[in-house]
């Protein structure tokens, strides 16, 4: 009859969207780090998953929609890292205006920008203990000012730095909420640098 059908019509389409709600919940426990099954933060994708390698995976730190998860590089002990927008190979010659200005606010310079929504970056400061960001110079070897997310300048200690011939490789570390930078004030009349990623970090215990 109309109505038996309509009755188990309702009832599969009720007996679906618990099927859904469960499977979602069985992924929210139990992330993989696939698009699919994203996990928080890289700290969580390890602690539910000890045995896994690091490399490229998934994840989602407002826990929301996953069509706003991002892929990153997970590194042990629990980092996520993200990777900076430009992705070109070459490293390309700036010239500095009079004066020492930060780069965006040079002739050429622009300002430093992340693939990734500023929303997300916030969580993944708010759910992370420390944070570190490598960055390579190609100038000279005077110390260059670094501006971090917080707009504040960030403390360089010569143990961040390693001078070479032609460079000056930074590893830049301190509290979640001063990455990624922002900016930087070079002072050299030519110069070049590499963004490196900047990983959010906490302790597996």
């Amino acid at each position: 009859m109309p109505g038996d059908k309509l009755f188990q019509e309702g009832v599969m389409t009720f007996y679906n969207e618990v099927e859904k709600i469960r499977n979602t919940i069985y992924e929210a426990l139990n992330p993989n780090g696939s698009q699919a099954a994203p996990a928080r933060t890289c700290y969580d994708l390890f602690l539910c998953n000890p045995d896994f390698q690091e490399g490229h995976y998934w994840i989602d730190p407002n826990i929301g929609g996953k069509q706003d998860a991002l892929q990153v590089y997970c590194s042990k002990p629990g980092c996520s890292c993200i990777d900076h927008s430009l992705q070109d190979s070459s490293v390309p010659t700036f010239h500095a205006d009079a004066g020492d200005k930060p780069f965006s606010e040079l002739s050429k310079g622009y300002e430093l920008s992340w693939p990734v929504h500023i929303d997300q970056i916030a969580l993944l400061q708010l759910l992370s203990s420390s944070a570190t960001q490598e960055f390579r110079y190609y100038g000279g070897t005077e110390k260059v000012d670094f501006v971090g997310a917080d707009g504040e300048p960030l403390v360089v200690y010569d143990d961040e730095m390693t001078a070479l011939k032609s460079r000056t490789d930074y590893m830049l570390s301190g509290e979640p909420e001063q990455f990624p930078i922002l900016d930087f004030t070079p002072h050299d009349d030519t110069f070049g640098f590499e963004m490196g990623k900047a990983c959010f970090c906490d302790e597996l215990q």
